[in-house]
């Protein structure tokens, strides 16, 4: 906006008006307002989704790297935080969310960052970070779900 209203010279070299004008520019706020407002107001139904995801298809998923990883030889403080993080996904209930239950993923993110920590030290006997990679992946999109509820 402040290029349309300073706008140089008729006689300076490179200016050219197509280049400094949209039409559309203010359509296109009007509906990401639109699409701000309407996300405000259904964000209920995009938790209730992501809780859906999390019990669903992210706890099947992590459920069985997790037991691959423990059959690896993961043991001690880290087997807990492994089995935290899935009993953590099996309480989810879409059920008790609409009856007001209010869900904080805090726990289960650290004690995947605990984990994550375990994988990357030398000499680790479940492998390292990389040899874990498919674990790593869907731990990072449960993260990324999680901080949507």
């Amino acid at each position: 906006f402040s290029q349309r209203i300073n706008t140089p010279p008729k006689g300076v070299k490179g200016y050219q008006e197509k280049l400094y004008s949209d039409p559309y520019i203010s359509e296109l706020i009007y509906y990401m307002e639109e699409m701000a407002s309407l996300i405000r107001q259904y964000s209920y139904i995009i938790q209730q989704y992501y809780l859906e995801y999390l019990s669903g298809a992210d706890l099947n998923q992590a459920y069985s790297l997790i037991q691959n990883l423990l059959q690896k030889g993961a043991s001690g403080p880290v087997a807990e935080a492994l089995n935290s993080i899935i009993q953590d996904l099996q309480n989810i209930s879409i059920d008790a969310y609409l009856e007001g239950t209010d869900y904080s993923f805090r726990a289960l993110r650290l004690n995947w960052f605990r984990v994550e920590s375990w994988l990357v030290t030398p000499g680790c006997p479940a492998g390292d970070i990389h040899s874990n990679a498919e674990l790593t992946k869907r731990m990072n999109l449960i993260m990324h779900h999680t901080k949507k509820c």
